[in-house]
């Protein structure tokens, strides 16, 4: 989790920067992969699956900034199994986007206080 921060205020979107805020409430996987499609405005060929996640979030190549932020106000309430799984697409499209020759960066920001409990699921 090292590429995933923590922090309670929510970045602005600007010129250099898009920020999409995944919103409250989020209870199931198909509520988060529906708000993360939503909010990133993404292809109509988007799978709504966590492979086809991953898959968008190593192109972004629509989103006109260069860095994209993804602000979680408050954890998914999801089971820890899609919490692991979740977790790991993040991961692997931040390794992914650093890799990339376009410049792309992705940045994942938890709130503060989910430190310790994502911290307790993953390990």
């Amino acid at each position: 989790m090292r590429a995933i921060s923590f922090a309670d205020d929510k970045p602005f979107s600007n010129d250099e920067k898009f920020v999409v805020d995944v919103g409250k409430n989020i209870s199931t996987k198909a509520d988060l992969l529906e708000a993360l499609a939503s909010k990133l405005g993404a292809p109509s060929f988007y799978g709504r699956n966590w492979d086809s996640l991953l898959d968008m979030l190593r192109d972004l190549s629509w989103i006109k900034q260069k860095q994209v932020a993804i602000f979680h106000s408050e954890l998914p309430q999801l089971d820890d199994e899609s919490v692991k799984s979740y977790l790991g697409v993040l991961s692997d499209a931040l390794n992914y986007v650093g890799r990339d020759c376009r410049g792309n960066r992705l940045q994942i920001i938890f709130p503060a206080k989910a430190r310790e409990l994502l911290s307790s699921i993953v390990n």
